[in-house]
């Protein structure tokens, strides 16, 4: 599957990678807009793909600047095109999957575009732990509304492996009961659970890519 990644609004790199890592399974590639000046929030995007080699195309546009084409390639795992309209470009490459980092100012408008685009597609908030973002009607008046019967409380406790078939939305919202600071699939069951040790992925902070893309000087990127 195919997912574009949308927006420029903030989230910690914690959250940022917590999100993907439950939101991308193996074979998964992503399609991202190049952004610049790079909003911190995308540049975690860039660096968690470049660091775990998911296959990506960056689109790119006379608009921006341009980005450290021979470096992204580099990377072996990542496509650079250009296009007159990167966002656009990113809804078509996709498989009706968005990953999208909120900003209070361009959201709406953002959203809307999206939608516009193909009304089946399933829009995650990569920066709130993949919490689903629908287009919603006006609300009725609050007379026409049917009362609501409370629902019992879930009292039930779940084991790490029932968690970790369920969905992201489910996992989070028990999350939630259970009183969980972490707000997506992996961080809620890290925290209920601990985290397995894994051997910890090469840095990008030590690599030429990942250095590249902030060696951004007098309007020219400057090629290691």
């Amino acid at each position: 599957m195919i997912h574009a990644v949308l927006g420029t609004g903030p989230s910690s790199e914690k959250a940022i990678v917590e999100a993907l890592k439950d939101a991308l399974s193996d074979g998964d590639e992503m399609a991202m807009p190049w952004v610049w000046p790079i909003p911190d929030s995308l540049s975690y995007v860039y660096k968690y793909a470049l660091d775990h080699e998911v296959p990506f195309t960056l689109f790119y546009s006379d608009d921006a600047a341009k980005p450290p084409t021979k470096s992204f390639r580099e990377a072996g795992s990542c496509v650079v095109q250009k296009t007159r309209d990167p966002f656009g470009a990113c809804l078509k490459a996709c498989d009706d999957s968005v990953l999208f980092l909120w900003d209070d100012e361009t959201a709406e408008n953002d959203i809307q575009k999206i939608f516009a685009g193909s009304e089946s597609a399933v829009v995650l908030e990569l920066s709130n732990g993949l919490a689903p973002i629908v287009l919603t009607e006006e609300a009725p008046p609050s007379s026409e509304l049917a009362p609501e019967e409370e629902d019992e409380e879930d009292t039930s406790i779940l084991s790490k492996e029932e968690l970790e078939m369920m969905t992201a939305h489910a996992v989070k919202r028990y999350g939630e009961r259970r009183g969980c600071e972490a707000t997506t699939k992996t961080g809620i069951i890290e925290e209920l659970f601990g985290a397995e040790v894994e051997s910890a992925p090469v840095s990008t902070s030590e690599s030429d890519i990942y250095k590249i893309i902030h060696l951004y000087k007098d309007g020219t990127w400057a090629e290691a």
